[in-house]
């Protein structure tokens, strides 16, 4: 399967991610009820609120897994739908490239579902390439403030 090169939305179609058109505000507490276990003070409750801490902002802004054997496996097409962890957004834009009904991405940190609808936003508006890859790829270039 050849790699994709670009990203080439639709016109006629916008990519819904989650269940709902509105980014829950409150990830910290399904978070902490996801992942806190132990009691507080205990060695394991102090390394589970470390996590929940560090977990908080963005920690996965790009992704380095291979899409083209996710492709080839899933087989997606336009009859059908999934579901993903929404990360950085890299997976869910490589997997648009395959045309399905509907993919829903989903993650505990709003921060992830935040950045791949603006990687979405950028793919559907930068006039090309060169900009949606500066504009991510190239965070501290001027240009970007323009």
């Amino acid at each position: 399967m050849p790699r994709p090169q670009a990203i080439d939305l639709p016109q006629d179609r916008s990519p819904r991610l989650g269940t709902s058109p509105v980014i829950d505000r409150r990830p910290a507490a399904k978070i902490r009820t996801a992942v806190h276990r132990a009691r507080a003070w205990s060695k394991e409750g102090l390394l589970e609120r470390a996590f929940t801490t560090l977990f908080s902002g963005l920690v996965y802004p790009q992704i380095w897994e291979d899409p083209v054997v996710d492709l080839a496996a899933l087989e997606l097409g336009p009859d059908k739908r999934m579901i993903t962890i929404a990360s950085g957004g890299c997976n869910v834009i490589s997997y648009l490239t395959a045309d399905p009904r509907e993919i829903i991405a989903v993650d505990l940190n709003a921060h992830h579902v935040a950045l791949t609808r603006l990687k979405l936003a950028g793919a559907k508006h930068f006039p090309n390439y060169a900009t949606y890859f500066r504009f991510f790829g190239r965070a501290n270039d001027s240009a970007n403030i323009k």
